[in-house]
């Protein structure tokens, strides 16, 4: 199972349907407000709140229908063509791809 397919699970066996766009944006904002505050010297804490964060995004973009797993392949292919410049940013070079999102939108 994926990341993707434990949230589906999750939602299904505890509210009996993904939450709609609305809700998941609500519990998105909250989750992020957790984490903004959450004491990162407590690195247990820091890493549930982080796993919580990634947990409403996938719900979110679930909930809008896409097909996550397709989305991350994608982006995962485009951020690859991605350079790393002298002073070690990643950005954007020459041979940058944009990933094409059309596939993940289902």
């Amino acid at each position: 199972m994926t990341w993707v397919d434990d949230v589906r699970q999750f939602y299904m066996e505890k509210r009996g349907s993904l939450p709609d766009e609305d809700t998941s944006s609500d519990l998105v904002a909250e989750e992020y407000d957790e984490w903004c505050w959450e004491d990162s010297d407590i690195p247990t804490a820091d890493a549930k709140e982080t796993i919580d964060l990634i947990y409403v995004l996938i719900g979110y973009g679930l909930a809008c229908g896409y097909d996550m797993d397709e989305a991350w392949r994608r982006v995962h292919a485009s951020n690859m063509t991605k350079q790393r410049t002298e002073d070690g940013k990643i950005q954007k070079g020459p041979d940058y791809v944009a990933p094409d999102m059309t596939e993940a939108l289902s």
